[in-house]
């Protein structure tokens, strides 16, 4: 069982870890390459799972001690007597929290001789382990200025926490537009090391509710430097005045400062 959980761990590691990995690629296409073969590896490792599990389902009996299948179900019974007292506890709680003064002691007694319960039995359930979370390598900040349905403004900064070959992050658009709308991007502050003339800026929209920004190094094999980019978004329906423009971008040459 330990086994097991470990197995079901390390598959969720690989998931989670698919869009970094994707992030590394050198282009678009090599992106979603990445993406389908780690899912295709994954289901893979699913499958070998479920094996496993239905393969202990049948010998557990014959694998385990008789010491030990009773050592796992009294911690099992642990555990299940400390999820009823946390819910009970939370029951209480609220009652107290409703009740008049009068009435209220008996059951504070009553929270104390279950919280007292819960932590003597602490040692004797069965531990989760805690997984950490990979930090997001681009992390989207948007500031909307003008919105509507048929146009909307406002300020996107896009936080390249490490070096990536493609980083890209997404803004919303409230209220929903009537219809996919034309994006125009300019980049208006990035970091001083940067030279954007060799940055590759691609807006792009799909939906009506949302959009994203892309930026890549137009050299070979040169990561986007990490930092923040802070770009001015227009967003205009087919009925607005950017009739001719789908999705283009600028790079401001005064770097003016947005508003924080």
């Amino acid at each position: 069982m330990i086994n097991l959980s470990n197995e079901l761990m390390r598959l969720s590691t690989y998931l989670e870890e698919t869009e970094e990995v994707a992030d590394q690629e050198f282009n678009h296409y090599a992106a979603q390459n990445a993406y389908r073969h780690r899912i295709e590896a994954a289901a893979r490792m699913a499958q070998n799972i479920a094996i496993t599990n239905v393969t202990l389902g049948n010998d557990w009996l014959a694998v385990a001690s008789a010491d030990t299948a009773t050592a796992i179900d009294r911690k099992y019974a642990a555990f299940r007597s400390q999820i009823e007292d946390v819910q009970e506890l939370e029951r209480l709680q609220q009652t107290n929290a409703t009740s008049q003064a009068n009435v209220s002691i008996p059951i504070e007694n009553r929270i104390a001789e279950i919280e007292q319960r819960m932590l003597a039995r602490q040692d004797s359930i069965p531990k989760i382990p805690v997984r950490q979370v990979a930090q997001k390598a681009v992390i989207a900040n948007q500031q909307i200025d003008e919105a509507s349905d048929n146009r909307q403004s406002g300020y996107l900064t896009l936080s390249v926490v490490r070096d990536l070959f493609i980083a890209t992050g997404s803004g919303t658009l409230q209220p929903h537009m009537t219809s996919v709308p034309s994006i125009h991007v300019e980049l208006i502050k990035s970091p001083p090391e940067v030279d954007t003339k060799s940055l590759l800026i691609r807006p792009g929209t799909g939906t009506t509710y949302d959009f994203n920004i892309t930026l890549k190094s137009t050299a070979f094999n040169v990561f986007v430097p990490k930092g923040d980019y802070r770009f001015r978004y227009e967003a205009v329906c087919s009925d607005g005045e950017l009739d001719s423009v789908n999705n283009e971008a600028s790079v401001s040459n005064s770097k003016e400062e947005a508003p924080n």
